[in-house]
């Protein structure tokens, strides 16, 4: 799976590393809250990061295809609830 190894530099699984200015990264992501934004990089094999709903979720690789990001991977944990105190 690929990484995100900062808030603006991705690594791919072909070994391809993608960085960018935090501010562009940051626009993505609020942007990404309406439609999908996809962010290349301008290397001669062309990367692009895909964001949706303010997070990303995937690097497109010319060799690869699809490949998710680990932290698109990890499912919400769902909170539980406490059982209510008998004394109240």
């Amino acid at each position: 799976m690929a990484r995100e190894i900062l808030f603006s530099d991705f690594e791919c699984d072909c070994g391809h590393c993608s960085s960018f200015c935090e501010g562009t990264v940051k626009e993505c992501k609020e942007q990404s809250m309406k439609l999908p934004v996809s962010l290349g990089d301008s290397e001669k094999d062309e990367h692009f990061i895909v964001f949706r709903r303010g997070r990303a979720i995937e690097i497109e690789c010319p060799e690869l295809g699809s490949v998710p990001l680990d932290a698109a991977a990890e499912k919400p944990k769902h909170r539980t609830r406490r059982a209510k105190d008998p004394r109240v």
